[in-house]
């Protein structure tokens, strides 16, 4: 017997924690907080759904691994608020890939853009 994975997390949203949305013009920086919308988050043990949690959800920017501070449902859609911060040691760059997973499931990446220390953002 083999078991299957449910579908994989869905990122639909980068926003601001002010619900502002992001794209890759908007550069950010280490430190500043993201909030995703990601559906599918949903986390399986042993055939059971349970909610995810910010020790169940582990999102990278870049490959380096993110603090997730909250984890948190939307009320009757099925998508989940994922707030992390941008890891001090990501690297600089316009189209900074962001995954989220839960489990073995990973998400396709989303760009982001941060930039350097000494770099001007609009």
């Amino acid at each position: 017997l083999f078991q299957l994975d449910s579908a994989p997390p869905v990122i639909s949203q980068l926003s601001t924690s002010a619900g502002t949305a992001l794209s890759t013009q908007q550069r950010l920086r280490a430190g500043d907080r993201v909030v995703l919308t990601v559906g599918n988050l949903l986390v399986t043990n042993d055939g059971d759904n349970s909610a995810p949690t910010a020790a169940d959800v582990i999102v990278r920017v870049a490959g380096v691994a993110a603090r997730v501070d909250t984890v948190e449902a939307f009320p009757n859609n099925g998508n989940y608020r994922v707030e992390f911060l941008v890891p001090a040691d990501v690297p600089v760059g316009d189209a900074l890939p962001v995954t989220v997973a839960v489990g073995t499931r990973v998400s396709q990446a989303v760009p982001l853009a941060v930039a350097g220390a000494n770099d001007v953002t609009p």
